[in-house]
């Protein structure tokens, strides 16, 4: 069996955490639901609705995520699970991968199964009781927009377990503030090199050709940091001792 990685430790740490979450889970599945499923029926009918569950999807996977992502690590920055998290016979890959999986894959699957067990009931419900202005709003779900979100979620998220691994109090909090300040200097830099390279009568020329790439250019920095911040959690999870 290798010491850096076996398939068995990583289902068993995954039961045993999943295990020990379960009820929270449970607790967070249920009120998302409720809430949704009340916001639904309340507004049967409206033309808004299935507009908006793409914006609640969005809020519940990013916020709710990124919530979930900062605190994975709670138990190793607390003196006595911490002991019991470091000492467990798994290797610091195993644990990392597992953590990541909940939070990251596990997570994102579990809000979109959600969501789509959602628009199930209730338009079974609006076919029951309200026949007359149920319009199948099951074939309005934006596949399209679910999907951008999820992988800008996947990208996003290991920024936050990055965050969680440093930061003992407060991480979601500190995470954020790091990202804003981050993104403040790439933007002092950005107009720094465009004043220093383009006359004033080439700057709006460098700013076209900044927003004709900017997609591109945001797309690979993202998909360079992710592995980056994941390797990163990695060697400080190395580094922490009982």
């Amino acid at each position: 069996m290798s010491d850096f990685f076996s398939l068995r430790r990583l289902v068993l740490l995954l039961h045993s955490d999943l295990v020990l979450k379960m009820r929270s889970i449970t607790i967070f599945s249920i009120t998302i639901f409720s809430v949704l499923f009340l916001y639904d029926i309340l507004f049967a009918g409206s033309r808004y609705v299935v507009g908006f569950h793409d914006v609640l999807y969005s809020i519940f996977l990013f916020v709710g995520g990124f919530f979930v992502s900062s605190h994975v690590f709670f138990d190793l920055h607390d003196k006595t699970q911490g002991i019991t998290f470091l000492t467990l016979p798994a290797s610091h890959f195993e644990k990392l991968f597992s953590r990541w999986l909940i939070v990251a894959l596990g997570y994102a699957l579990g809000i979109s199964f959600l969501f789509f067990f959602l628009f199930a009931i209730t338009n079974v419900a609006k076919a029951l009781f309200f026949p007359s202005i149920w319009s199948g709003a099951l074939l309005y779900v934006n596949w399209h927009a679910m999907l951008i979100s999820l992988k800008y979620y996947l990208l996003l998220q290991p920024i936050f377990l990055l965050g969680a691994i440093y930061f003992k109090q407060a991480a979601l909090a500190k995470t954020v503030l790091c990202c804003c300040v981050f993104m403040l200097a790439l933007i002092f830099v950005k107009f720094f090199f465009t004043f220093l390279f383009f006359t004033p009568d080439n700057i709006s020329n460098s700013i076209m050709v900044w927003q004709e790439h900017s997609f591109f250019i945001i797309n690979s920095f993202l998909m360079l940091l992710a592995p980056i911040c994941l390797f990163a959690t990695y060697l400080r999870l190395r580094e922490s001792e009982i």
